[in-house]
Protein backbone atom coordinates (compact mmCIF):
# COMPACT_ATOMS: atom_id res chain seq x y z
CA UNK A 1 0.00 0.00 0.00
CA UNK A 2 2.81 2.65 0.74
CA UNK A 3 5.86 3.04 -1.22
CA UNK A 4 9.45 4.47 0.27
CA UNK A 5 10.19 7.81 -0.80
CA UNK A 6 11.16 8.86 -4.29
CA UNK A 7 15.40 8.52 -3.43
CA UNK A 8 16.00 11.59 -5.54
CA UNK A 9 13.83 13.26 -3.04
CA UNK A 10 15.06 11.37 -0.21
CA UNK A 11 18.77 12.60 -1.26
CA UNK A 12 17.88 15.82 -1.39
CA UNK A 13 16.10 15.92 1.95
CA UNK A 14 18.90 14.10 3.75
CA UNK A 15 21.77 16.21 1.93
CA UNK A 16 19.66 19.55 3.53
CA UNK A 17 19.02 18.06 6.87
CA UNK A 18 22.53 17.24 6.86
CA UNK A 19 23.78 20.60 6.07
CA UNK A 20 21.32 21.68 8.70
CA UNK A 21 23.19 19.81 10.98
CA UNK A 22 26.90 20.93 9.71
CA UNK A 23 25.91 24.48 10.07
CA UNK A 24 24.33 24.41 13.34
CA UNK A 25 27.71 22.85 14.70
CA UNK A 26 30.17 25.34 12.63
CA UNK A 27 28.09 28.28 11.60
CA UNK A 28 28.88 30.52 14.61
CA UNK A 29 31.92 31.34 16.11
CA UNK A 30 31.04 29.79 19.66
CA UNK A 31 30.19 26.27 19.52
CA UNK A 32 27.85 24.89 22.57
CA UNK A 33 26.95 21.52 23.67
CA UNK A 34 23.39 22.42 22.93
CA UNK A 35 24.35 22.47 19.32
CA UNK A 36 25.73 19.78 19.15
CA UNK A 37 22.47 18.20 20.60
CA UNK A 38 20.29 19.77 18.28
CA UNK A 39 22.67 18.78 15.43
CA UNK A 40 21.73 15.04 16.65
CA UNK A 41 18.49 15.84 16.78
CA UNK A 42 17.78 16.48 13.50
CA UNK A 43 19.95 13.76 12.50
CA UNK A 44 17.99 11.31 14.49
CA UNK A 45 14.12 12.44 13.00
CA UNK A 46 16.29 12.24 9.28
CA UNK A 47 17.06 8.98 10.01
CA UNK A 48 13.29 8.04 11.08
CA UNK A 49 12.37 9.60 8.41
CA UNK A 50 13.81 7.50 5.73
CA UNK A 51 13.09 4.06 7.03
CA UNK A 52 9.48 4.69 6.75
CA UNK A 53 7.07 4.22 4.01
CA UNK A 54 6.27 7.09 1.66
CA UNK A 55 3.35 9.09 2.75
CA UNK A 56 2.22 12.19 1.43
CA UNK A 57 2.12 14.70 4.32
CA UNK A 58 5.41 13.33 5.74
CA UNK A 59 6.97 14.01 2.69
CA UNK A 60 5.72 17.59 2.49
CA UNK A 61 6.22 18.02 6.51
CA UNK A 62 10.19 16.66 5.80
CA UNK A 63 10.48 18.69 2.73
CA UNK A 64 9.53 21.78 5.05
CA UNK A 65 11.83 21.01 8.02
CA UNK A 66 14.56 20.02 6.33
CA UNK A 67 14.83 22.28 3.16
CA UNK A 68 13.12 24.78 4.44
CA UNK A 69 14.71 24.99 7.78
CA UNK A 70 17.57 24.99 6.09
CA UNK A 71 17.10 28.06 4.27
CA UNK A 72 15.66 29.54 7.24
CA UNK A 73 19.01 28.69 9.32
CA UNK A 74 20.91 30.16 6.89
CA UNK A 75 19.51 33.52 7.06
CA UNK A 76 18.87 33.49 10.43
CA UNK A 77 22.81 33.60 10.60
CA UNK A 78 22.87 36.60 8.50
CA UNK A 79 20.11 38.55 10.17
CA UNK A 80 22.40 38.31 13.21
CA UNK A 81 25.71 39.22 11.15
CA UNK A 82 23.77 42.58 10.47
CA UNK A 83 22.65 43.03 13.63
CA UNK A 84 25.49 42.92 15.34
CA UNK A 85 27.22 45.12 12.77
CA UNK A 86 25.00 47.70 12.19
CA UNK A 87 22.29 48.15 14.89
CA UNK A 88 19.90 50.38 12.76
CA UNK A 89 18.89 47.11 11.22
CA UNK A 90 17.80 45.28 14.45
CA UNK A 91 14.32 46.15 13.53
CA UNK A 92 15.25 43.72 10.21
CA UNK A 93 14.71 40.70 12.46
CA UNK A 94 11.48 38.70 13.95
CA UNK A 95 10.21 39.28 17.63
CA UNK A 96 11.19 35.61 17.92
CA UNK A 97 14.65 35.96 16.86
CA UNK A 98 15.80 39.01 19.43
CA UNK A 99 17.79 36.28 21.68
CA UNK A 100 20.52 36.43 18.85
CA UNK A 101 21.08 40.27 19.24
CA UNK A 102 20.03 41.15 23.18
CA UNK A 103 23.31 43.01 22.88
CA UNK A 104 21.74 45.33 20.63
CA UNK A 105 18.89 45.82 22.03
CA UNK A 106 15.30 45.15 20.78
CA UNK A 107 12.76 45.73 17.94
CA UNK A 108 9.16 45.80 16.81
CA UNK A 109 6.59 46.50 14.12
CA UNK A 110 5.92 44.96 11.32
CA UNK A 111 9.07 45.25 9.38
CA UNK A 112 10.37 42.82 12.36
CA UNK A 113 8.88 39.84 9.91
CA UNK A 114 10.85 41.26 6.59
CA UNK A 115 14.28 39.70 6.98
CA UNK A 116 16.56 37.20 5.13
CA UNK A 117 15.72 34.27 7.62
CA UNK A 118 11.69 34.62 6.38
CA UNK A 119 13.02 35.07 2.62
CA UNK A 120 15.24 32.38 2.68
CA UNK A 121 12.80 30.13 4.27
CA UNK A 122 10.32 31.19 1.65
CA UNK A 123 13.12 30.61 -0.97
CA UNK A 124 14.23 27.28 -0.50
CA UNK A 125 10.81 25.67 1.10
CA UNK A 126 7.98 26.50 -1.60
CA UNK A 127 9.90 25.51 -4.73
CA UNK A 128 11.14 22.09 -2.95
CA UNK A 129 7.29 21.39 -1.69
CA UNK A 130 6.74 21.93 -5.20
CA UNK A 131 9.18 19.82 -6.80
CA UNK A 132 9.74 16.74 -4.55
CA UNK A 133 6.23 16.35 -2.63
CA UNK A 134 3.39 18.12 -4.00
CA UNK A 135 0.73 15.36 -4.09
CA UNK A 136 -1.37 18.30 -6.52
CA UNK A 137 0.73 17.94 -9.45
CA UNK A 138 -0.55 14.10 -10.45
CA UNK A 139 -4.33 15.11 -10.38
CA UNK A 140 -5.45 16.56 -13.41
CA UNK A 141 -9.04 16.27 -12.03
CA UNK A 142 -8.12 19.29 -10.13
CA UNK A 143 -8.32 23.45 -11.38
CA UNK A 144 -5.42 24.80 -11.24
CA UNK A 145 -7.07 27.50 -9.46
CA UNK A 146 -7.28 24.86 -6.67
CA UNK A 147 -4.38 23.25 -6.71
CA UNK A 148 -2.58 26.38 -6.16
CA UNK A 149 -4.58 27.57 -3.51
CA UNK A 150 -3.56 24.68 -1.87
CA UNK A 151 -0.59 25.35 -2.09
CA UNK A 152 -0.92 28.58 -0.54
CA UNK A 153 -2.92 27.67 2.80
CA UNK A 154 0.07 24.62 3.43
CA UNK A 155 2.27 28.00 2.82
CA UNK A 156 0.70 30.30 5.19
CA UNK A 157 0.01 27.33 8.13
CA UNK A 158 4.25 26.99 7.65
CA UNK A 159 4.82 30.50 7.97
CA UNK A 160 2.16 31.48 11.06
CA UNK A 161 3.34 28.21 12.52
CA UNK A 162 7.14 29.14 12.40
CA UNK A 163 6.40 32.01 14.21
CA UNK A 164 4.21 30.59 17.08
CA UNK A 165 6.83 28.11 17.18
CA UNK A 166 9.30 30.34 17.66
CA UNK A 167 7.03 32.25 20.96
CA UNK A 168 5.75 29.01 21.96
CA UNK A 169 8.33 26.50 22.18
CA UNK A 170 11.59 28.50 22.39
CA UNK A 171 11.40 28.40 26.44
CA UNK A 172 11.51 25.03 26.63
CA UNK A 173 13.41 24.17 24.14
CA UNK A 174 16.11 26.87 25.10
CA UNK A 175 16.68 25.19 28.00
CA UNK A 176 18.50 21.56 26.77
CA UNK A 177 19.52 23.46 23.28
CA UNK A 178 20.34 27.01 24.18
CA UNK A 179 19.26 29.74 23.03
CA UNK A 180 20.22 29.90 19.05
CA UNK A 181 19.50 26.07 18.28
CA UNK A 182 16.42 26.06 20.68
CA UNK A 183 14.64 28.96 18.82
CA UNK A 184 15.64 27.02 15.07
CA UNK A 185 14.64 23.62 16.53
CA UNK A 186 11.00 25.64 17.92
CA UNK A 187 10.61 27.47 14.67
CA UNK A 188 11.16 24.61 12.23
CA UNK A 189 8.83 22.04 14.98
CA UNK A 190 6.12 25.05 14.16
CA UNK A 191 6.26 24.88 10.66
CA UNK A 192 5.98 21.01 10.85
CA UNK A 193 2.99 21.45 12.72
CA UNK A 194 1.37 24.82 11.04
CA UNK A 195 2.05 21.69 7.44
CA UNK A 196 -0.08 19.41 9.59
CA UNK A 197 -2.48 21.07 10.68
CA UNK A 198 -3.66 23.08 7.16
CA UNK A 199 -3.36 20.13 4.97
CA UNK A 200 -6.77 18.56 6.10
CA UNK A 201 -7.89 22.63 5.13
CA UNK A 202 -5.91 22.48 1.60
CA UNK A 203 -7.07 18.89 0.61
CA UNK A 204 -10.60 19.85 0.94
CA UNK A 205 -10.34 23.14 -0.75
CA UNK A 206 -8.30 21.16 -3.45
CA UNK A 207 -9.34 17.61 -3.17
CA UNK A 208 -6.90 14.39 -3.84
CA UNK A 209 -8.60 10.94 -4.73
CA UNK A 210 -9.02 9.11 -1.13
CA UNK A 211 -6.01 6.87 -2.08
CA UNK A 212 -3.50 9.60 -2.33
CA UNK A 213 -4.96 12.34 0.34
CA UNK A 214 -4.55 9.63 3.56
CA UNK A 215 -1.06 8.15 1.94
Amino acid sequence: MFQRPNSRASAVLLVCAAAQCVVLVIGRPTLTSGDWAAALALALVAGLYIRRPRRIVVDMVMTTAFVGGLGMLVGSLIDAGIVRAEADALAALPPCHRALATDSGTGSGAMAYVNWMTGLMLVTCIPSCLLLSCPWRRVSACSSSRRWLGHLLCTLGMLVGMYLGGYVLFSPLSVPFGEFAGMHLAMVAGMAAGVCLSWPLACHVAPLPSVEAHR
